[in-house]
């Protein structure tokens, strides 16, 4: 791009099989940090694409996705491709369909095909090579037995826990597609063999061991190769090491600011930095018994997912405890639509149906944040013998006088504005990033906030349909014990909304941190610190 320093780069990232564009959410914050514009993109079946993997029958279609995204760039936009593990094959078709509009192809530790075999051969050298690896990874991706185990032995080895968290609640199935790529034509040096290719080699990779990744560079005219001290999960582990590659070559190079660019970015590689205060926890949890736990089920707002409690599921079992985080109807990774959703018992059917398989005896804390308040309440309802506590976490808490839209009518009420903003934008994508950053992420950390954007699902308040459901009763719903956590700091369920529902109820205790709407995001060593005292003392 020459010698201007003001010129920018469109780079597009590529995720690999059973993934999703959010893996890329640390990579897409600092390449944004440094100037750049990011797309990444759900492949057919991953991510938060609804389609699942039965639909999804041949490469072609699980590549949809990019091949519509780059049909539809302007006539004279070039980009530059960035591919992780499987995705270089799916840049590689790009290459092959787009070739003038490409401007660089980079891959990272990236299955990289040549022009001399079908796309499916160094899938094959894979699985010739590593056939135990190969084995367990197509084993464990259409299953969820031995799944994280797997992972962090051979794709997450360096990642922190936090990482591997994220990707097991984002767990979607995936496949290598053998079958269609041993069927696919040869790459050709006119097309796919005119754009510039690079490589990373992650060296610590166990996965795509770095000798393949090495044995596909041989194979290609492949232009520069770096080398970083990465796993397989290079993009989560080592996303500065990465950024500087892709910054620091022919196409993309900024002859200043790179190192400064990078450092500047907030990053969390090591989140168990507060492993005294998991350890304090864990000797003084729960009563006078050291050995004895606390099964925490997480509930997520609306629009999110399971994915958003990852850090504080971290912390919870790094503290001793089991904890389960569930995706509603048309949810975080939940292949149903909005659409398909249209009354909140629908919403709320995998948290109903996740109480009602419970073993008899056991009794579990829910924990509720923002519209999460009202699926628990129904679990509270129907199932009050089952739920030694619930907690809410500036959640709607509704009461037993008035039907359960109540709280969200004060809530439309009070903030109008709001409201219509928050129910405008989960809708649409259009000013999506920016109503979220002003309302529910005024605290969280740029990185949060890609997470949130990339893993963004259409939502609703379902107020119709709660408008006719019945009261809560004082004999189920109000037999249960219910904690509040307030947020000071929230710009979108505001404190005094808050407290509005704290009076109306009989909240045995609330305790008050200053945290913004995502206290689950920014502030998830205060929310784990409160969910353990408030476990140990009414659980």
């Amino acid at each position: 791009m020459g010698d201007s320093n003001n010129q920018t780069t469109h780079f597009v990232l590529i995720h690999g099989s059973a993934s999703g564009a959010w893996a890329w959410y640390k990579v897409k914050t600092m390449l944004e940090a440094a100037g750049h514009s990011v797309t990444a993109l759900d492949m057919s079946a991953s991510g938060v694409n609804t389609k699942t993997l039965e639909e999804v029958v041949t490469f072609d279609q699980y590549n949809e996705p990019l091949i519509e995204f780059m049909a539809n760039l302007a006539e004279n936009e070039k980009v530059v491709l960035v591919a992780h593990s499987l995705g270089g094959l799916n840049v590689a078709f790009a290459m092959e369909k787009f070739p003038e509009k490409i401007s660089l192809a980079v891959f990272v530790t990236a299955f990289l095909p040549d022009t001399e075999h079908r796309p499916s051969y160094m899938l094959e050298k894979f699985i010739e090579n590593s056939p135990a690896v190969a084995d367990g990874w197509q084993s464990v991706v259409s299953s969820t037995a031995g799944y994280e185990a797997f992972m962090k032995s051979t794709a997450f080895n360096l990642a922190s826990p936090e990482d591997l968290s994220l990707q097991t609640l984002l767990k979607r199935s995936g496949s290598l597609f053998l079958e269609s790529l041993a069927k696919a034509n040869k790459f050709t040096k006119e097309k796919f063999g005119s754009v510039v290719r690079d490589y990373v080699v992650c060296t610590q990779d166990l996965l795509v061991v770095p000798s393949l990744q090495r044995f596909m560079i041989e194979h290609n005219e492949v232009k520069e190769v770096m080398e970083i001290p990465a796993d397989h999960m290079a993009i989560a582990s080592r996303p500065k090491e990465l950024c500087r590659c892709l910054l620091d070559n022919d196409i993309t190079k900024h002859k200043q600011g790179i190192p400064k660019i990078l450092h500047t970015v907030k990053q969390n590689h090591k989140p168990l930095l507060f492993l005294e205060y998991y350890q304090s926890a864990k000797k003084r949890k729960m009563g006078d018994s050291n050995d004895q736990t606390t099964h925490f089920v997480l509930i997520h707002g609306s629009a999110s997912g399971a994915w958003a409690w990852y850090k504080v599921k971290t912390m919870l079992e790094a503290a001793g405890h089991s904890v389960t985080a569930l995706d509603m109807s048309a949810s975080g990774v939940n292949t149903k639509t909005l659409e398909e959703v249209v009354t909140f018992d629908q919403y709320n059917e995998p948290l109903i149906e996740f109480m009602a398989n419970l073993a008899e005896n056991e009794k579990v804390v829910l924990v509720a944040h923002s519209l999460g308040g009202l699926n628990v309440a129904f679990a509270m309802e129907k199932f009050p013998e089952k739920i030694s506590l619930a907690v809410f976490v500036t959640a709607f808490l509704p009461d037993t006088e008035h039907r359960p839209s109540y709280m969200l009518e004060k809530f439309i009420e009070n903030s109008p504005a709001v409201a219509d903003g928050w129910q405008s934008v989960v809708s649409s994508t259009a000013g999506y990033e920016a109503f979220m950053k002003s309302t529910a992420f005024n605290l969280a950390s740029p990185e949060d906030l890609s997470l949130q954007t990339l893993l963004k699902r259409s939502g609703s308040l379902f107020l119709e349909s709660l408008a006719k459901a019945n009261k809560f009763t004082k004999e189920k719903f109000g037999s249960v014990v219910r904690d509040y956590v307030v947020c000071t700091q929230d710009l979108l369920v505001v404190p005094s909304l808050q407290r509005f529902m704290i009076e109306h109820n009989e909240v045995k205790e609330v305790m008050e941190i200053p945290a913004d709407h995502m206290a689950i995001a920014s502030r998830p060593k205060e929310l784990c610190q409160c969910l353990l005292e408030f476990a140990r003392k009414h659980a």
